[in-house]
């Protein structure tokens, strides 16, 4: 699915005349009153009314291989492949690392900033490494904090992972998947979404208690990683 583009009436400038404008204005000369100079169409993008926080996964357990490739480097394409195009087509959308080394040590690192061009993030995106644990509670309520201040109608945190909550403080278990569960919880009374996305088989066992609504997708191939995140835009874009 592909934004509209908006035909914009009596604008003060733009690519072409406005008839019915130009119309209106010699009616409104040759009755002596003084014309709109309002005389011009413009067409603009119809961006789709949507912030995004791509929230990505990189402690250390992202630098394992799964059917040949590491799970980073799947990451980092398949956020590449998508963000070529996504910024012509949604209002505004983040990208995010996170990692942790206990609670005293969450690091959330900006890739892309809201308002920045993908063109000047890009190459931050192919720079990261893997390091530390995952802590998702942290990182996904900082991510909703970041949304919070953006004015799109919709906004949504996408994760992409492969494991599951932990740390070297025990964080992991029933209190790493709850602290999950209760930050979704709580950004979806700011009205802010959150859709994982593991590269990890055995999510199924855990996932499904932190996310709300089925919100998620385990993907047991790398490769399609890209292909459901367009799904999930395209979604999104016809809602």
């Amino acid at each position: 699915m592909t934004s509209e583009w908006l035909r914009l009436k009596r604008q003060p400038s733009g690519n072409e005349f406005d008839i019915d404008a130009v119309v209106n204005a010699q009616v409104e000369l040759r009755n002596g009153h003084t014309p709109s100079e309002n005389l011009y169409q413009d067409r603009r993008r119809d961006l789709h009314d949507i912030a995004a926080m791509i929230l990505l996964d990189q402690s250390y357990s992202t630098d394992a291989w799964l059917n040949d490739v590491r799970v980073l480097d799947v990451i980092n394409e398949s956020i590449f492949c998508v963000s070529e195009v996504l910024e012509d087509y949604i209002e505004t959308f983040a990208i995010a690392g996170f990692a942790s080394n206990t609670r005293r040590a969450c690091r959330f690192n900006m890739l892309k900033e809201f308002d920045e061009p993908w063109s000047k993030a890009k190459d931050r995106l192919g720079a990261v490494k893997p390091e530390g644990y995952t802590r998702i509670g942290p990182a996904l309520r900082h991510a909703h904090e970041r949304l919070l201040n953006q004015k799109a109608r919709r906004k949504i945190v996408i994760l992409l992972t492969d494991g599951r909550p932990c740390d070297y403080d025990r964080y992991e278990g029933k209190h790493g998947i709850h602290d999950v569960k209760k930050a979704i919880e709580t950004g979806l009374q700011y009205g802010i979404h959150t859709h994982a996305f593991a590269i990890e088989k055995q999510a199924a066992e855990y996932f499904p208690q932190m996310f709300i609504g089925h919100h998620f997708d385990i993907l047991q191939n790398p490769g399609k990683l890209s292909g459901a995140l367009v799904k999930l835009f395209a979604r999104l874009m016809s809602g």
